[in-house]
């Protein structure tokens, strides 16, 4: 949980670092530039922009020199021997050994851990016979945004009536919950009703108050 934590916290610094790069409204030039001018280190780059995990700085730079391919750019992190530029190949390489928080393996582990916490919560439901659809049901159904169980049958926990279910393999943070609130939810309660939000890695006490909201 600790970790789970530090984790989480890093994350959410660095959604306020890319936030803020995007407000400066740079060309995509820019990185190209800088590039040029750090004579090949994507790591002195990174800690330049206030230690951006290498990866996400990586990410900007063959974003910049491949403009219109994001899909290329994500297949190269992912397997550097696709860049073609021996120079630039290696820095990728670097940066992918030196992030533990962004590089394409732990990108492999959250989702990892996603998909664990969703079967973990599918067997449970299972178990109790409580029917349900999973998301990919629902997206049959022709619903584009689901959370990822829906009860086919309302059951009471805690004197709250819940009608769904959300899986967050990660901690769950004030700011983060503030997050998905407005952005899976509340979506969920207007289409669905109440629901229920289960966080593997714990949560902060604070953020139960919407229990006795209901």
């Amino acid at each position: 949980t600790i970790m789970a934590i530090f984790m989480r916290k890093r994350q959410l610094e660095v959604k306020q670092q890319m936030k803020a790069i995007q407000a400066r409204n740079l060309p995509s030039s820019h990185w190209a530039e800088q590039w040029q001018q750090s004579h090949g280190s994507l790591l002195e780059m990174a800690i330049a922009e206030d230690n951006l995990p290498p990866c996400l700085m990586a990410r900007l730079v063959l974003k910049a020199l491949q403009p219109g391919d994001p899909k290329l750019v994500t297949q190269q992190l992912q397997d550097p021997t696709l860049i073609v530029d021996p120079i630039l190949r290696e820095a990728v390489i670097e940066c992918v050994a030196a992030d533990g928080l962004y590089g394409p393996n732990q990108d492999q582990q959250r989702h990892a851990a996603g998909q664990r916490g969703e079967e973990s919560l599918y067997a449970i439901l299972e178990q109790l016979g409580i029917p349900f659809w999973r998301e990919r049901e629902m997206r049959l159904q022709g619903y584009a945004k689901t959370p990822d169980a829906i009860l086919l049958e309302p059951i009471a926990i805690g004197g709250c009536i819940v009608r769904w279910i959300e899986s967050k393999a990660w901690f769950g943070d004030p700011a983060g919950h503030q997050e998905c609130l407005r952005e899976q939810f509340f979506p969920y309660v207007n289409r669905f009703g109440p629901g229920m939000v289960i966080y593997w890695s714990g949560f902060v006490e604070e953020l139960d108050v919407w229990h006795e909201r209901g």
